[in-house]
């Protein structure tokens, strides 16, 4: 958030009592697909959630563009979605609906390039 960084580093009493730090985007592979799966475990679901497929991951990563922020979101609002409907478990059936995605968008690549991450 530019906006958050720049209000941040204007003023000399907030820069100090601040650390500056980006976090690298995921890319989809074991990392990830672990990260999710903790994330996942951590949640009130009944049934089992087969979150660790390719397809999903690539959902994942593909419709947040690797943000953390965004992965959390999604995977929170499907969670919801879920507990209300009954079904208690997340699979890419869970993600399909447009309202766990509102408002999440990948970032845009500028050139053609995505800042290169460390995870994956």
């Amino acid at each position: 958030m530019p906006e958050t960084r720049h209000a941040l580093l204007s003023d000399d009493q907030l820069r100090n009592r601040f650390m500056n730090l980006e976090l690298p985007t995921w890319e989809n592979g074991d990392d990830f697909s672990h990260f999710v799966t903790r994330l996942v475990w951590s949640l009130p679901l009944r049934e089992p959630s087969p979150v660790d497929s390719r397809r999903l991951m690539q959902m994942l990563v593909g419709r947040t563009g690797g943000i953390t922020l965004g992965t959390c979101k999604a995977i929170e609002r499907a969670a919801i979605r879920a507990i209300r409907s009954g079904t208690e478990r997340l699979d890419y059936q869970a993600f399909e609906h447009e309202e766990v995605w509102d408002g999440i968008e990948a970032p845009v690549i500028m050139g053609g390039h995505r800042r290169k991450s460390r995870r994956g």
